[in-house]
């Protein structure tokens, strides 16, 4: 209001939070809990984390916090890009924006290692963000990062992001949930520019720890799992596990399995990325898992940046548009305007479902996009989000809660994290506590959510990215305690650690009882009671659990990491010189009636099939041979030969060759006896547990040695779809009888 500028001492007890944690301190210390969300009471606040400037790797997050206008309770959004890094360097933890600018003013605030001033800005009035970054980046230099609202924010559109410059200078890193570019613009504040030419790097205390740990730590990261796959494909690995799941929005979140999700898969992606030029990278400094997609149109020009899971699955699926350059242009526009795309994407996906544009169609999504650009009354209703666009078109399938869009995690098929929605003090928001364990079970589940809700607080709280946590024996809070020891010179435990994370979540759930935010209208009714996918999931979590969440927070600990090894049970083995004879008595013993011999074409041309088929039938048994097995087998061979194996009547598989023949009997042994696309069953997006003991008996005969299939529980099939082998596993596909006739 006055465009004053003071530094004021963090004080000694927020020494070593920042990010989401300083935020809830400063929130409840200075922000009225009943204030207007846009008005002069609310405050805006940036916060990096505490080892920010330290460039140790995935700790260069950035928090933004301010009352929420959509949930209207306090709100955490964080993003990538260097911001975080540059302001620990300025000895900066926070950047608290108070008042509003009176009379409409818009103001730059530029920081550097010389100054930090107010500028009037009334000459980048309605600028959007791809213009007003280029502009600032001329005016200031290509090293300065940027944090800027585009006219969404400016206008205080309660669907407005806080958006940031990557390493790029590409402002498509977006701090987006909860409207909080709605409370920058009420502030009057168009961006901020931030130079940290001239500022030295951070004091370390003790250097060896601090090389120790780093190095430790890379090495963990780049041995995970699912870091790896983050690495490869970046966030739209994803696709296909949460289409598995039956938990990736499609239709206005009408199902969760959507009809084409392979045509904008992670491996989809990937390939046109390679053939068109495009790369992935960091969005921070010090960041090594670099998934930041950079993705290109047909001719190599930049489409999109920060191309992720959420823009395929809410721009893409949810409005039934399957073609990744169509998502690709969807998410520049919601960028340049400075629009949440989660929050936009719920918005269409009910304009849709009411006839405002046709589903699957992205030229008519674009068009709505145009009308929040043109300030249409109806684009007005869009640009403030899914709630207010429902009521708008005068419908309550709303695919929100708390006033808060529903992200592309669907509640029903993944109800820890629908346990996250409906209790975390961020409202619906992933981000606030994404869990996949035990998907579809119903006990358990608060459990899980605290788990990976307190994981999220620290995580905001340090600054660290949420996409680079480990599996294995590897702890991120021992992580994050030895970093502290060693920027800090004090003693630092992983409990402390976890203790931070928790009063994160008690000074957020503080806030949130004197606000309106527990008074929000609930929209849950519909996925509540409206079933989705072939298994009629609903999300079925009685209140109670969800009401007796917090009890636990108190007494909760890291659980102590174990490793597990499982021994999968042992096939009956037949084996010795000429045991293939006694196959028919042994077949006839398991009451197989007609097995369905599958082999590869040399195997059939050299007699083998026709030598097993002539055993079984001495034994009184039937069957009929199935010969087009090939190298790699490919699901279409599988869907073949169920199809042959069903019309036959058969009972059983016999598999005669080497590992594509074994390998086929087990897919084919799955395909006969359990529903929907092969795919689904792929381990590596949770497959495993949707295998039942329905599968019929298979034999397995190997005529070569060395694959192990006969006796083991994997098969691996190539999707030719994805260009991709995948694994089945499953105990359930251990074959009932391994005969090994030298």
């Amino acid at each position: 209001k006055n465009t004053n500028v003071v530094f004021q001492e963090l004080p000694k007890d927020w020494q070593f939070i920042g990010g989401s944690g300083l935020i809830g301190k400063i929130m409840n210390e200075e922000v009225p809990q009943d204030c207007d969300p846009l008005g002069p009471q609310n405050k805006l606040i940036f916060a990096a984390g505490p080892l920010a400037g330290t460039l140790a790797p995935q700790l260069g997050r950035i928090s933004v916090g301010a009352k929420s206008p959509l949930t209207l309770g306090i709100k955490e959004a964080n993003s990538g890009g260097p911001a975080a890094q540059y302001l620990d360097r300025l000895g900066i933890r926070s950047i608290v924006v108070e008042n509003c600018a009176e009379d409409g003013s818009l103001f730059i605030l530029k920081i550097s290692k010389k100054e930090v001033s107010l500028i009037p800005a009334h000459a980048f009035k309605e600028k959007k963000n791809y213009e007003l970054t280029n502009r600032l980046h001329k005016t200031y230099g290509r090293k300065t990062t940027i944090i800027s609202t585009g006219i969404a924010g400016e206008r205080m559109y309660h669907g407005a992001s806080v958006s940031f410059t990557d390493i790029n200078g590409d402002p498509s890193r977006n701090a987006a949930r909860g409207g909080l570019g709605a409370v920058m613009g009420s502030k009057g504040l168009k961006a901020i520019v931030i130079d940290a030419e001239g500022a030295p790097l951070v004091e370390i205390a003790d250097k060896t720890l601090f090389k120790r740990t780093v190095k430790n730590w890379v090495y963990v990261l780049e041995h995970d799992i699912t870091c790896s796959l983050y690495k490869k494909y970046g966030t739209p690995f994803a696709v296909a596990n949460s289409a598995n799941q039956g938990s990736m929005p499609f239709k206005n979140f009408r199902s969760g399995s959507p009809d084409s999700f392979r045509r904008v898969s992670g491996e989809v992606i990937q390939q046109k990325l390679f053939k068109r030029g495009g790369k992935m990278h960091g969005c921070m400094p010090g960041c090594i898992i670099r998934c930041s997609i950079l993705y290109p149109d047909a001719d190599g020009h930049r489409l999109a940046s920060a191309y992720e899971y959420e823009a395929i699955a809410m721009l893409g699926t949810n409005l039934g548009i399957d073609d990744p350059d169509d998502i690709g242009r969807l998410k520049h526009i919601c960028d340049d305007l400075g629009l949440d795309l989660i929050e936009t994407g719920a918005a269409l996906g009910v304009a849709a479902d009411c006839g405002k544009m046709t589903m699957g169609n992205a030229g008519s999504a674009e068009n709505l996009l145009r009308e929040i650009e043109q300030k249409t009354a109806f684009g007005v209703a869009l640009g403030n989000g899914v709630v207010a666009t429902a009521a708008a078109l005068n419908t309550d399938r709303v695919p929100a809660y708390g006033g808060q869009a529903l992200p592309g995690h669907d509640p029903r098929a993944v109800k820890g994290t629908g346990v996250t929605y409906l209790t975390s003090p961020m409202g619906a928001d992933h981000t606030a506590g994404l869990t996949y364990r035990a998907p579809k079970q119903k006990s358990g589940q608060a459990q899980n959510s605290l788990r990976s809700q307190i994981q999220a607080a620290v995580c905001d709280t340090f600054g660290y990215c949420i996409n680079s946590i480990t599996g294995g024996q590897s702890s991120l809070y021992g992580f994050l305690a030895d970093l502290m020891k060693a920027r800090y010179g004090v003693n630092f435990t992983l409990d402390e650690v976890v203790e931070i994370g928790k009063q994160t979540l008690k000074d957020q759930l503080k806030f949130n009882t004197g606000a309106e935010f527990a008074g929000q209208p609930k929209t849950e009714e519909f996925f509540r009671t409206e079933p989705i996918n072939r298994d009629n999931e609903v999300f079925d979590i009685e209140d109670s659990e969800l009401k007796d969440i917090w009890k636990g927070l108190d007494t909760y600990k890291e659980e102590k990491k174990v490793w597990e090894i499982r021994m999968p049970p042992m096939p009956e083995i037949l084996m010795g010189i000429g045991v293939v004879k006694k196959l028919g008595g042994r077949i006839k013993t398991m009451g197989i009636k007609k097995a369905l011999i599958v082999s590869d074409p040399f195997i059939k041309k050299v007699g083998r099939t026709d030598e097993i088929a002539g055993i079984l039938k001495s034994a009184g048994t039937d069957s009929v041979v199935f010969d087009e097995i090939i190298p790699d087998p490919p699901v279409e061979v599988i869907e073949k030969a169920g199809k042959f194996y069903k019309e036959e009547n058969c009972d059983s598989i016999v598999a005669v060759g080497g590992g594509s023949s074994m390998d086929s009997a087990k897919a084919i042994a799955l395909r006969v006896s359990h529903s929907g696309a092969l795919v689904e069953y792929e381990s590596l997006v949770g497959g495993t547990a949707k295998i039942k003991p329905v599968v019929p008996a298979i034999v397995c005969i190997p005529t070569t040695s060395g694959t192990g299939s006969e006796v083991n529980p994997y098969a691996v099939i190539t999707d030719r779809e994805r260009d991709v082998k995948f694994m089945l596993m499953s105990n359930q596909l251990i074959p009932k009888l391994a005969v090994i006739d030298p």
